[in-house]
């Protein structure tokens, strides 16, 4: 295999690796953290995703913690939400000195058969300490609805664009109902280049009829600052096969729908040029 070939199949493997989530996997529990940003205010907060029952393990056993050196930090617990599936909230419990290097400890669940090692994430604070809550600029608004049809099940979604000021990044705290229902659905979710998708892994979407929800929006950056109104509620129908343009069908695998269109269209088109690179000089 010449050298060109070596070439094409890394340019490959970089176009389908590149689009990278915001998280950090921790696999000895099936956790993830997010975000992934190395460099911290002096005040962060984590969001920690994952099954309940391994999350309620390790906090009642103290398992997740941070590291100053050989200086152990509790954490402090924000908010813990959801059910089988939880979304927890934490920050240190106290404010990290400037300029330091710490470590988030998540242990592994004594009842886990996954891995009895823990695991580590590093980051280094810097000089600030945001205590400015975040404020919106656009509050959101329903700007998409998709509907995919895969031969192994439809991908259902709907996408709310806004805009917010802040001197950190934020995520948003979504309340969600069925109209008619007092039972919500809350979840945390982070922001997309100005948007949030709201899909079938958060909302419950009837396939065979049109439904109407009522959503609310919260905004929270990385140092825990919350705005100070919720947005909402904002009614929006169900997204339907003929619903929108958006909707096609497509028999292939479900996963595939975690690339949005724009990135479709990049490694559709950088694979053509890399194609025709290689029939030419190989």
């Amino acid at each position: 295999m010449t050298w060109n070939r070596y070439f094409f199949y890394w340019c490959i493997f970089y176009l389908f690796t590149f689009y990278q989530t915001q998280a950090i996997t921790f696999e000895n529990n099936n956790l993830q953290c997010f975000p992934k940003d190395s460099v911290r205010n002096c005040n962060p907060v984590f969001l920690i995703k994952g099954n309940a029952s391994p999350i309620d393990n390790l906090l009642g056993e103290n398992r997740i913690y941070f590291l100053e050196g050989d200086k152990k930090l509790r954490i402090q617990v924000l908010e813990r939400i959801g059910g089988g599936s939880v979304h927890l909230l934490i920050r240190p419990e106290r404010s990290l000195n400037k300029n330091t290097t710490y470590t988030l400890v998540i242990e592994s669940d004594t009842t886990s058969f996954l891995s009895s090692e823990e695991e580590r994430f590093l980051f280094t604070t810097n000089d600030e300490f945001d205590s400015k809550p975040p404020t919106w600029i656009c509050t959101p608004f329903v700007a998409n609805k998709g509907f995919i049809q895969y031969g192994c099940g439809p991908s259902i979604w709907t996408d709310f664009v806004f805009s917010y000021n802040d001197e950190s990044t934020c995520f948003v705290r979504v309340r969600h109902y069925e109209e008619g229902s007092d039972e919500v659905t809350e979840f945390f979710k982070f922001i997309s280049r100005g948007a949030v998708k709201i899909g079938m892994d958060e909302a419950f979407f009837a396939t065979n009829e049109e439904r109407k929800y009522r959503v609310y929006f919260e905004l929270i950056d990385y140092s825990g600052n919350k705005s100070e109104r919720i947005v909402g509620p904002i009614s929006y129908t169900s997204p339907q096969p003929d619903d929108s343009s958006e909707s096609i069908s497509y028999l292939g695998c479900k996963c595939f729908a975690m690339y949005d269109k724009w990135v479709y269209s990049i490694l559709i088109v950088s694979a053509t040029v890399l194609l025709l690179w290689w029939k030419t000089f190989t």
